[in-house]
């Protein structure tokens, strides 16, 4: 599974990629992890953001997940 998201640049957001199951922190905008594998394909992936206290609002856009399923 890979994932990537666009910040303005330089500010840092917490995020994660979550399943109903489990939510894994992911580290960077953009990347691939495997931490999912196994969970059922039939349920929803979505991504959860938060700002640090006291951080402005930014906007997350160019939210794109791609998942390979055999």
């Amino acid at each position: 599974m890979q994932w990537r998201f666009e910040t303005p640049a330089h500010v840092p957001v917490n995020a994660w990629l979550c399943h109903p199951a489990q939510c894994v922190a992911l580290g960077s905008a953009r990347g691939s992890t495997m931490a999912l594998s196994g969970l059922s394909a039939s349920e929803p992936l979505y991504m959860r953001f938060a700002l640090s206290p006291g951080q402005r609002p930014v906007r997350v856009q160019g939210l794109q997940v791609i998942v390979n399923y055999q």
